[in-house]
């Protein structure tokens, strides 16, 4: 270390002694190169009966209590000091149970494929303190700003619905559809709460900047984020997209819109299951599967607001023909705007993009009063590494570290964990700049645990302690710890 000892590291930091440069992170790196399986829960009949699949994990923001959300209805809880299981709330739904959101140390929200959310109390009875209905099919995650007490919640019924907490009577709870779109599979806040991140099932990510809820609803009715992808890829002008292209543009105060769509060389994303935001909420960490499904892609995406002069593509927009905007029927458009039906929006209408099969039209594009214009999206993939497809139809739950260098991806039977280089570094500090990565890299792999007997779902680092959890879907919960 340096020279130094990790004894005598100790003796200068409890004396307040300066420490040599480059200590901080030689320490930091040899932590992380030596995390280890230390422990492990299972159910047995002293614990009660199997709870099933573990398909997410979350610690109590002060770290001392962990929270899973387990196939079988169930929602367990550790104590983290002692690893051990401290309450089990068996019929905590009705049906699976997909996620655990904290609201503060004590209370937390738990989401199900029964389309309810539900508030926990640890300090009070196994009843839920309200459950909140609004959502038609199964509820995936659900995200919370406590300063403005606010619930985000989505699912597959495609809605990102937005709940007032402060507004609580029973059951009954005021909520707001802010946005509704045929593909959505993830959303996720940045930590600073400035961005929403919306992951699809057809390969594309859409992020809001300066984020405002308050004018979500009213900037953002009605628009169709895979309606505009389709519009991108297709270079046709449709015009209930196109209305929208103001949103992208970097003078958009509040609300401001982008859609990330580059991936890695041989990974042609189809469905974004996997989605986690940066500590810093420099980047987007997501995990796709390939077109073919024999393999799955981790991605980190800057989502930063960046100056012009540090984009790859200098051109904002597309200039677009008007005399080139007949390729669809006006019968389909409406039809995408409207439908209900569980499909892909973007593979269904490619699949009627014939002359041949449908008459095609002109569309009436009196409504612009410009010449139509497609955004283009900027190049921001950072860092990635393929994965195994092991366990297909699961959704694999990756995690950072509480410093944002180290990623854990479920690999298998295990946990491989991923930094940015063999040091550990920090990119974006290192370098003097949140700015600071460009261009794309594979991702380090700093070293892989297998100590699972199935398919690992969901990892989560502890937020106070240099701890990690995995879950697997046999049930099982492995405690890793960081040795010296």
């Amino acid at each position: 270390m340096s020279g130094l000892t990790f004894r005598e590291y100790l003796r200068r930091r409890e004396l307040g002694l300066k420490q040599p440069i480059g200590v901080q992170d030689l320490l930091r790196t040899k932590l992380f190169y030596n995390i280890q399986p230390v422990d492990a829960f299972t159910a047995s009949a002293a614990t009660g009966p199997s709870h099933g699949a573990v398909f997410n994990l979350q610690f109590s923001p002060d770290g001392k209590k962990l929270v899973s959300a387990c196939e079988k209805k169930s929602v367990l809880v550790f104590d983290c000091v002692s690893r051990k299981q401290v309450l089990a709330l068996r019929e905590a739904h009705t049906d699976c149970v997909n996620a655990i959101t904290f609201l503060d140390d004590q209370r937390f929200f738990s989401c199900s494929d029964d389309t309810t959310v539900a508030l926990w109390d640890l300090r009070s009875s196994r009843e839920p303190l309200c459950r909140l209905r609004g959502h038609t099919s199964w509820v995936k995650n659900v995200e919370v700003i406590p300063s403005q007490g606010v619930v985000l919640s989505s699912g597959f019924d495609w809605k990102l619905i937005c709940w007032d907490i402060n507004k609580i009577s029973g059951d009954d709870c005021v909520n707001t559809t802010l946005l509704k779109t045929n593909d959505l599979m993830r959303t996720k806040l940045s930590p600073d709460g400035s961005k929403l991140v919306v992951s699809t099932s057809s390969g594309y990510i859409m992020v809001v900047h300066d984020l405002n809820l308050d004018n979500f609803q009213e900037d953002l009715k009605l628009f169709k984020p895979s309606l505009y992808r389709l519009m991108q890829e297709t270079l046709t002008i449709i015009p209930e997209a196109a209305k929208y292209t103001s949103r992208f543009k970097k003078s958009c105060k509040n609300n401001r819109l982008e859609l990330i769509s580059d991936f890695p060389s041989g990974d042609e994303s189809t469905a974004i299951s996997s989605l986690e935001i940066h500590p810093n909420s420099w980047c987007a960490l997501s995990r796709n599967t390939s077109a073919q499904h024999d393999s799955e892609w981790t991605c980190l995406h800057d989502i930063q607001e960046l100056p012009r002069k540090n984009h790859l593509d200098e051109d904002e927009d597309i200039e677009i023909d008007r005399s080139s905007t007949n390729s669809f029927t006006r019968e389909r458009i409406e039809y995408a705007l409207s439908s209900e039906e569980d499909v892909n929006l973007g593979k269904t209408l490619m699949r009627v993009h014939s002359a041949s099969l449908l008459k095609s039209i002109s569309l009436d594009l009196d409504d612009l009063n410009e010449i139509p214009r497609i955004h283009k999206n900027k190049r921001r993939l950072l860092y990635f590494s393929e994965e195994s497809n092991v366990g297909q139809g699961f959704i694999k739950e990756q995690a950072f570290s509480p410093d944002g260098r180290l990623v854990s991806s479920p690999f298998g039977f295990g946990v491989r964990l991923l930094a940015f280089s063999p040091d550990c570094e920090d990119p974006w500090t290192k370098q003097g700049s949140p700015l600071a990565p460009t261009g794309s890299k594979c991702l380090y792999e700093v070293r892989t645990n297998i100590c699972h007997g199935n398919v690992v779902a969901c990892t989560k680092f502890s937020p106070v302690e240099p701890v990690l959890v995995s879950g697997c879907i046999q049930g099982k919960i492995a405690w890793h710890q960081m040795r010296l």
